[in-house]
């Protein structure tokens, strides 16, 4: 399976681009293929481009209408399109700096590959590095060579769950020409048929507002979907990265596993900071600094890269942006847009909850929490609120001393958000 243009054709797409005042793999340009076409990687586009290796039929067929362009047209028809067991054209490349993921890798490793689970979940708060996480775990599958069949899918819930399945089945079976009614049945049957490994990996939770009800809806209706797909007896596997652990997992906890990624280790942390800030020779390293950021940060990849631009652009070091901005926190408007997201469809109670979280400086007790309830609130209610908000990495549990109880806190860029925003 695969196509990809005639040399030809691939003067068309460059004079294509052209007149549309894009060059060819310009930031501007791959900006432009993120927004209109998603699902489509910046590898997938220059593979487009440059005429480099057959890509799936569907997406060299959007690239070709995204410029305008009749795909017979351009199309290497001297190229037979041949089935591919591995189908990661939407993927993303993984990134040069990875760093601190190897007991996540392990474990992810051994459910995939060892103990045969039907569905993965890994969710955790955003930016937190689930899809590049996602993308070196395919790398690892891929060499193992036991799924006869690997595909990579971009998934928005702005897409209904009906036509998610129909797009995996057409990418399971290219050159079908059957009329399939009944497209749950016939997915299921290929995942008994083939040992299949599908990675589907949100996109973004929720696009606009004024969608957030009904893609909501969706995300509930795809996981009802994939957990009555893992009631089904079969080989394959299906992982979801997600921003929000579903509902209800513990009925199916023989066939499913959820794993919440968390923020990255000191270790890792100051090396990524390292690594984004770089170091040129008016700058000098501060160790204890970058310390303190990943502390700030909670280790969040995303947040630290951001920072580690602001440094690199705006500071001398990371010693003065600690210094400067020692009694306000930065967070960067990446981070705000992503919990802007997660927050806004929250009801009165859950944001109470927030608020009371954020005007204290100290992990506080369940006993606590049930002794400063917001006014209507009935004690009964708190445990599903607490569930909620844990299910949107929007609180942390921690254990204070030698206890084995648990208490509740904020990491501080969610703290700062709620004070600002909430309150």
């Amino acid at each position: 399976m695969g196509l990809k243009a005639s040399e030809e054709g691939k003067r068309k797409i460059w004079k294509a681009l052209a007149d549309k005042g894009l060059q060819r793999t310009s930031k501007e340009t791959l900006n432009r293929i993120e927004s209109e076409l998603y699902y489509i990687s910046d590898k997938t586009w220059k593979r487009f481009v440059y005429a480099e290796r057959p890509i799936r039929d569907k997406t060299f067929k959007d690239c070709c209408e995204f410029l305008g362009l009749n795909s017979e047209e351009i199309v290497d028809s001297s190229q037979p399109s041949q089935p591919s067991k591995y189908d990661w054209d939407s993927a993303p490349s993984a990134e040069i700096y990875f760093y601190g993921r190897d007991e996540d890798m392990k474990k992810l490793e051994k459910w995939v590959l060892d103990e045969h689970y039907r569905w993965i979940i890994l969710y955790g708060f955003g930016g937190i590095g689930k899809t590049q996480l996602a993308v070196k775990l395919a790398e690892q599958v891929e060499k193992q060579n036991k799924f006869d069949k690997l595909i990579w899918q971009q998934i928005s819930y702005s897409t209904p769950k009906d036509q998610l399945v129909s797009e995996l089945l057409d990418r399971l079976l290219p050159n079908s020409e059957q009329i399939i009614s009944n497209v749950e049945k016939k997915f299921l049957e290929e995942l008994k048929r083939q040992k299949i490994l599908i990675i589907l990996n949100e996109h973004e939770l929720f696009e606009k507002e004024e969608q957030a009800n009904d893609n909501r809806d969706s995300y509930k209706h795809y996981c009802n979907f994939l957990r009555q797909l893992s009631w089904e007896r079969h080989q394959s596997c299906i992982i979801l990265t997600t921003r929000e652990k579903p509902n209800n997992l513990d009925a199916v906890t023989s066939f499913v596993k959820a794993h919440e990624l968390k923020g990255l280790d000191v270790n890792a942390g100051c090396q990524l900071l390292s690594d984004g800030i770089g170091y040129p020779k008016n700058l000098t390293s501060d160790e204890q600094a970058r310390k303190e950021l990943v502390h700030r940060y909670d280790g969040n990849p995303l947040a630290l890269k951001l920072v580690a631009g602001l440094i690199r652009e705006h500071y001398s070091n990371e010693r003065k942006f600690v210094d400067i901005h020692n009694k306000s926190l930065v967070v960067p408007e990446e981070i705000e847009t992503i919990l802007a997201s997660v927050t806004k469809d929250l009801n009165t109670f859950q944001k109470k909850i927030l608020c009371y979280l954020a005007k204290v400086s100290d992990p506080i007790s369940r006993d606590e929490l049930d002794s400063n309830l917001p006014n209507g609130m009935h004690g009964s209610e708190l445990p599903r609120v607490l569930e909620t908000l844990k299910q949107r990495s929007l609180i942390l549990l921690v254990q204070v001393s030698e206890s084995n109880e648990y208490f509740y806190t904020l990491q501080p860029m969610v703290r700062k958000f709620v004070l600002r925003q909430l309150t």
